[in-house]
């Protein structure tokens, strides 16, 4: 039966990478891809020193394979940054970020530098213009780190590239939140993307703080809006057509002078602030990541791509709101299993389905807290791609692997999302039926 199935909210990166649902080309959100071999060693001070043409990097509380990845996104987002930022910059000599493998480091590495931690209370990262210097602390997953890395990079790069010191911080902090979020396959890299899934979910966090929102306060006044909700914003006037050239415009007399006033921001945009604040309000419920992650780790590559791995354990990734049919492609299970998760009222309550190297399928049952593993049947031996579908009849999850038809019994809520036993896969073409 064909169906018509609607991927994540960005478009896919394919052979046109800036092309939109429609056709036309997305100049707002380039993909940037580079064939980059960071240098690494080891750093006097404990961990990597990664350097590449525009970076210095000194990692710690991240292994050598990340250390060298996080190179790679760094000296990738450079011309990123050139191609994002209103006013081109270069550099004497490298810039340089400190990752730190815990809060402590991270504050005595500011004390080190001549800054005060307090400045930096509550955060996992900083960035201050006296030293031009980056800094952060690993955080639970490597998702996060990598999106508080590009964060304070942003700052850093940010600091560079505008005329004026003191701009709005709703204004400095949702720019760094916007390019923050970003695809990354290994090779390219899109900033400024809704992605799959992340723990920290800030699109969910701003749909409650948008009641009541006043953008002339944030304008006029320089009000603090909270992260999320500054992000989200910039999420809305970069992506909307009709919006993006004006955005363009404020953000390069922003950088210039330091600020805009609502009255010169209705001049531009052609609309009221209480239009462009009904626009926001209506926008943010539209812009959430569809996945949540249950247990680490997960990590959204691409537009229909995510990354799950689990150290001898099964983890999970489910679907905020449950659509009816799921399809997708996953890599073949190497030293575990790979499948989906098919029901779900709770981590200690849920049912998985998941495809062994040998061919052999087991369904996970999670009832409060008990976990029993059942044979589900089996399939040829996959290879290094397995084709997935799921849908829900009644009480059972009716599942197609690689063609082959099977129905489990699930004892909780109808659910849909991913799952990985003790491996490491990637899933692609990830598309789904509301």
């Amino acid at each position: 039966m064909a169906l018509a199935l609607a991927g994540c909210p960005t478009a896919p990166v394919d052979d046109d990478d800036d092309s939109t649902e429609d056709g036309s080309e997305d100049e707002t959100r380039p993909v940037i891809c580079a064939a980059v071999a960071p240098s690494v060693s080891n750093d006097p001070d404990g961990g990597f020193l990664v350097e590449t043409e525009h970076y210095r990097l000194h990692l710690r509380g991240v292994g050598d394979d990340e250390a060298e990845e996080l190179g790679r996104i760094a000296e990738t987002a450079w011309d990123a940054w050139q191609a994002y930022f209103s006013q081109g910059f270069d550099v004497d000599a490298p810039l340089e970020a400190y990752v730190e493998g815990d809060y402590n480091a991270f504050a005595q590495r500011l004390i080190t530098d001549g800054l005060d931690p307090d400045d930096a209370s509550g955060a996992g990262g900083y960035y201050h213009p006296s030293t031009r210097r980056a800094y952060l602390y690993a955080q639970p997953s490597v998702w996060f780190t990598r999106v508080l890395f590009l964060h304070e990079l942003a700052h850093q790069a940010h600091g560079e590239a505008r005329d004026s010191g003191d701009v709005p911080g709703w204004y400095v902090e949702g720019v760094a939140e916007f390019v923050s979020r970003h695809d990354w396959d290994g090779t390219c890299l899109r900033l400024g993307v809704t992605p799959h899934l992340s723990l920290e979910d800030p699109a969910a966090a701003a749909a409650s703080d948008v009641p009541g929102v006043s953008l002339a306060e944030w304008f006029d006044d320089g009000a603090w809006p909270g992260r999320p909700l500054a992000m989200e914003f910039l999420r809305l006037v970069h992506t909307s057509p009709d919006l993006a050239p004006g955005w363009d415009a404020l953000r390069t007399t922003i950088d210039a002078d330091g600020s805009v006033s609502s009255d010169e921001v209705e001049e531009v945009f052609g609309i009221s602030i209480e239009q462009l604040e009904q626009r926001l309000v209506a926008f943010v419920p539209t812009d959430q990541e569809p996945m949540i992650p249950v247990y680490l780790e997960w990590l959204h590559r691409t537009p229909q791509s995510v990354r799950g791995w689990a150290d001898g354990v099964i983890t999970v990734s489910r679907h905020k709101n449950p659509p009816a049919e799921i399809s997708l492609v996953s890599e073949g299970p190497s030293t575990g299993g790979v499948g989906l998760l098919l029901s779900w009222d709770s981590g200690s309550d849920y049912d998985a389905l998941v495809l062994k190297p040998d061919g052999a399928l087991w369904s996970f049952n999670a009832v409060g807290g008990t976990n029993t593993w059942s044979s589900a049947g089996s399939v040829g031996a996959p290879g290094t791609s397995v084709a997935w579908t799921l849908r829900h009849e009644d009480a059972e999850a009716v599942v197609t692997v690689d063609g082959v038809e099977v129905r489990v019994p699930t004892h909780a809520t109808p659910s849909a999302g991913l799952a990985v036993e003790n491996d490491d896969v990637i899933f692609t073409e990830l598309s789904w039926r509301p």
